[in-house]
């Protein structure tokens, strides 16, 4: 369905198990051989989390391309698995290539945040011809032990915010010592990110039951390895998104991952995940110009 507001067509692609996986397309199909972008979220975000990167390259005033943003299984409006069995990185990479597939995404430069990195990892191996280049936001070749750690520590309440205000509140709560510098309105900008709207109300935005697998992760686990499928993905041209305050992705992590060809750009104030927004528009808009996409 297409919005002829906004210019942005809302798709709907079915997985290879059936589900039916929310895709939002925007920008010329074809743009004079700029890479279109394939937009993967992180473990518990949606689409949404692409917007402005969305208005910023598919409407373009010189240089519009193709944009195209999915809600992984579990997520945003995607359908909900089943069984948890069915919440893996290969299952989801399967998705994103499903998607790809069916509306003739080729040569594309992913834009993976954190656990939509990992995906384009996964792809590098399984599907390398679908893809061009990536962009990676805040992930590298190993996960920081310390960030997995706050993530476990901070598994959902078991009630939600009762308004707005309160889920603002709760963000920030959470996220101040990674993003600082964030200004109350950021608090409620991320707070519309991170919730659903049902009927005027917070709601999650995504299937509990994909947090169960963080919940084994052992207490003390120094580092996640992905250094296999991130060899695999920077044979391409990558450019790093990198948090000053991140605990995912620290200044070691980082330093590897440069060794190993990446190219990267730290944006100071911020920690996991740098907001796709301003000045990280920017330092994606210049890769792209210098790798020709």
């Amino acid at each position: 369905m297409a919005d002829a507001l906004s210019g942005v067509t809302h798709r709907t692609v079915l997985a290879s198990d059936g589900l039916k996986l929310a895709v939002e397309d925007a920008g010329p199909r074809h743009s004079g051989g700029r890479a279109p972008l394939l937009c993967l979220a992180g473990l518990t975000r949606t689409k949404r989390d692409f917007h402005d990167l969305r208005d910023h390259f598919a409407f373009h005033p010189d240089r519009p391309r193709r944009v195209v943003a999915l809600d992984t299984r579990g997520r945003g409006e995607s359908d909900h698995a089943a069984d948890v069995s069915d919440y893996t990185v290969q299952r989801e990479a399967d998705d994103a290539a499903q998607v790809a597939c069916a509306l003739g995404v080729h040569n594309a430069v992913i834009v993976g945040t954190s656990r939509g990195g990992i995906l384009a990892m996964i792809l590098a191996l399984t599907r390398p011809g679908m893809m061009a280049g990536s962009v990676l936001n805040d992930i590298g070749p190993r996960i920081a032990g310390a960030g997995l750690a706050r993530l476990k520590r901070q598994l959902p309440a078991s009630t939600l915010p009762s308004s707005w205000e309160e889920a603002g509140a709760r963000v920030k709560a959470s996220l101040q010592a990674q993003f600082p510098a964030f200004s109350d309105e950021d608090w409620r900008q991320h707070a519309r990110l991170t919730f659903a709207d049902k009927g005027g109300q917070p709601a999650l935005a995504y299937d509990p039951k994909l947090l169960e697998p963080l919940s084994a992760v052992p207490d003390g686990l120094p580092f996640l390895d992905l250094s296999g499928p991130f060899k695999a993905l920077v044979t391409r041209p990558m450019l790093m998104l990198h948090g000053e305050h991140s605990d995912l992705l620290d200044e070691a992590i980082l330093a590897d991952a440069v060794a190993m060809g990446a190219q990267a750009h730290t944006f100071a104030g911020q920690g996991h995940a740098p907001r796709l927004r301003g000045d990280a528009l920017s330092t994606i808009d210049d890769f792209l110009a210098k790798q020709g996409f």
